[in-house]
């Protein structure tokens, strides 16, 4: 992102700027008419700034899912080449007229199933404004990692999109398993907790 790139995002997240701007350039024109023709641009200067955070998001999207992946790998202990899933979340809105249809926070879950138990590592990245752009840094916010033994599970369900876990001490745990990784990872997960269950129950060693 160049310099001007910057200086026309940092406006339109901005409107007191484009507000206080319109009086300060009537005013100019009283002395120069050609400063005040400058009003129009405004509006044009807000859209460029916009169409630049909506070419740009995606990008940033895919810096913040590396860093929360590689954060969340080493929480679950276990490194890339091992066996497990990514299941990510977009939510909230960009704060800025023209781009409110665009997320602004980005949950990325790391769930690596073992034999015996999945580990769940969960953390969120504010997408946009990034704290820095070079390079790119985000404000990021741990949402905890657990143990999910498959010995405390008492029952499994997979509703309207969600894969939930009951334990037998009466805690819930649930994820998003609608579509793509994350159906992948209930359906595999359910697997292994059937297979668990026969194993036991057939005298094998867990």
């Amino acid at each position: 992102m160049s310099p001007l790139e910057r200086l026309l995002v940092d406006f339109c997240r901005r409107p007191n700027l484009e507000i206080c701007a319109i009086p300060v350039l009537g005013l100019a024109g009283l002395a120069w008419w050609p400063l005040a023709l400058l009003v129009i641009l405004l509006p044009l200067a807000h859209w460029r700034g916009t169409s630049i955070i909506r070419h740009y998001l995606p990008s940033l999207e895919e810096d913040l899912q590396e860093q929360l992946t590689e954060t969340n790998l080493l929480a679950c202990g276990i490194h890339s080449g091992e066996h497990h899933f990514i299941l990510t979340e977009r939510s909230g809105s960009i704060d800025i007229r023209l781009v409110r249809d665009l997320p602004d926070t980005f949950r990325l879950t790391v769930l690596a199933p073992k034999r015996d138990y999945a580990v769940m590592a969960t953390r969120e990245g504010r997408l946009f404004p990034p704290l820095e752009t070079l390079p790119p840094t985000f404000e990021t916010t741990d949402l905890g990692c657990v143990e999910i033994y498959y010995s405390d599970i008492d029952m499994v369900e997979l509703e309207n999109g969600t894969l939930r876990f009951h334990t037998m001490g009466g805690r819930e745990l649930e994820f998003p398993a609608r579509q793509g990784a994350a159906l992948e990872a209930a359906q595999y997960l359910r697997q292994r907790l059937r297979d668990y269950k026969a194993r036991v129950n057939d005298g094998l060693p867990a």
